[in-house]
């Protein structure tokens, strides 16, 4: 789901109101007993997690760096070892909560070994990737554990629970979330016995049955995941239950049709490109730090959203140059902000070193959106979530091709979203003027690269045939002076 509408969605969850006729009866029915319970797991959400025994000649793999099969092999087995802590009567006096935390910690451990094991099948020539949806495949980074705990909870069947303000959606997610339970207790199991072989295991020796467990697993948690935040989206939206939750949550996303002609005369050219599907990698030490690493995941979202078009990367338009670290900063300091670490109470003077000089500009933004936040959770009787969402969209058109006083939709923008604008142009802006602009574009020249090399490949199926450029010079053979005259 959008980050956007994610930051929406916990925005909304964490202030419910008591008093909106126009949201599920959800959130409204929150009392304290369940402020109570919220935090009591019980501990049989964790039993039907299976385990197997070693067998007479089951050699266990000795844990080694590469070797996957080994590190998913002692993953699980330090994953079911936390489970049977919470049953061990010697661990009684022990705050049950940081034992149930030790699970989830051992839990997000395994999964994220299991996509370094799918990452390393994708990119095994002899292998076929899991999905042939070229899209999820590249955009998938992690297994976010709160999705499998979920599952989890929907699957046990010795109580009666739910998700947290989605009970009236608990029989239409359960059975997704079944799957995802016994999808994964094969995958495991298959997993264990290819890693106890007596000859080393490796990504080479895997079976076809394993790639097959891989394949039904990730299909099961897509559907679960994906079902799971529109439920989300209908109770914080007002959607009905009937409507198409991903077309309309799209519709909230997409630029209007005036921002569209802004972006290009050609409307046969643009209804032709592409969004990006492939990676070239980029160089971590460029993208490390709390402000750059937020640019890849920035510019994808734009070109996912439409607001920033492939071309306007590949011909290295200067909107771009201009636009995207606008974006980043909005980013980094509203539905990213848990990447950025920007809103952290310990970072009121220390945001990036890009911002040395910015950062009363960066205290200032920040206390721009905490104002424009309470503002909208205080609202009890005319949340209008939809709209907030719609105002965030407008901003970042705003943002990439500049405030338009004729037009209407930033006309009737609140007075407290000029002001964040103006604030994140000044900051932005700094980047491509100060004394480390040739750096900075330094920076984005490799993020164009990483992008608009991809979406030349994607678009010509000759493209794995072309010679790699030299390393001086931009992968569209434009040299380094021209494209800092361009940005500047």
């Amino acid at each position: 789901m959008d980050a956007l509408l994610l930051y929406t969605i916990r925005l909304a969850l964490h202030h419910p109101t008591s008093n909106n006729k126009n949201k599920s009866s959800i959130i409204s029915n929150l009392n304290e007993q369940e402020d109570k319970q919220q935090n009591c797991i019980p501990n049989s959400v964790f039993d039907s997690i299976k385990t197997w025994s070693l067998r007479p000649g089951d050699k266990v793999p000795k844990l080694q760096r590469d070797n996957l099969l080994s590190l998913l092999f002692h993953a699980d087995e330090q994953w079911i070892d936390s489970i049977r802590q919470i049953h061990d009567p010697t661990n009684k006096e022990q705050d049950p909560h940081l034992l149930i935390d030790i699970v989830h910690r051992q839990q997000m451990i395994y999964l994220d070994t299991l996509m370094l094991l799918h990452k390393a099948i994708q990119q095994t020539p002899s292998i076929v990737p899991f999905s042939t949806n070229n899209n999820k495949t590249a955009v998938r980074q992690r297994l976010q554990e709160p999705i499998l705990f979920a599952a989890q909870v929907l699957h046990d069947d010795k109580n009666n629970n739910h998700v947290r303000h989605l009970e009236q959606y608990t029989e239409e997610l359960k059975p997704l979330a079944d799957r995802v339970c016994l999808s994964l207790d094969m995958l495991r199991k298959v997993a264990r016995q290819q890693a106890l072989l007596s000859t080393r295991a490796s990504i080479l020796a895997t079976t076809h049955l394993l790639h097959t467990r891989l394949d039904d697993f990730l299909r099961h948690w897509d559907l679960f995941e994906s079902l799971l935040y529109q439920c989300y989206s209908r109770v914080v939206f007002g959607l009905p239950k009937e409507q198409d939750t991903t077309t309309t949550l799209i519709d909230l996303l997409t630029p209007s049709s005036s921002s569209i002609t802004m972006k290009s005369m050609n409307d046969t050219a643009m209804e032709n490109e592409q969004p990006i599907q492939f990676y070239r990698p980029l160089p971590q030490e460029l993208f490390s730090d709390s402000f750059t690493r937020l640019l890849p995941t920035t510019l994808h979202r734009a070109l996912s959203c439409g607001r920033i078009l492939p071309s306007m990367i590949q011909d290295l338009d200067p909107i771009a140059f201009i636009a995207v670290p606008r974006l980043a900063v909005l980013s980094g300091m509203v539905y990213l902000h848990s990447i950025s670490g920007w809103r952290q109470p310990s970072n009121e003077s220390s945001y990036s070193v890009w911002f040395q000089s910015q950062a009363q500009a960066m205290c200032e933004l920040k206390q721009y959106i905490i104002q424009l936040e309470q503002d909208m959770t205080t609202q009890q009787e005319n949340r209008d979530y939809r709209a907030f969402v719609h105002h965030w969209t407008v901003l970042e058109d705003a943002l990439v091709y500049g405030w338009d006083e004729q037009d209407e939709r930033m006309h009737s923008l609140p007075t407290l979203y000029r002001n964040i604008y103006l604030c994140i142009c000044h900051i932005a802006d700094t980047l491509l003027a100060d004394e480390n602009a040739r750096s900075f574009i330094v920076i984005l020249r490799h993020l164009f690269g990483h992008f608009a090399d991809t979406s030349h490949s994607a678009t010509h199926t000759s493209s794995s045939s072309r010679i790699a450029p030299e390393k001086e010079e931009s992968i569209h053979g434009v040299d380094e002076d021209i494209v800092l005259s361009l940005a500047i």
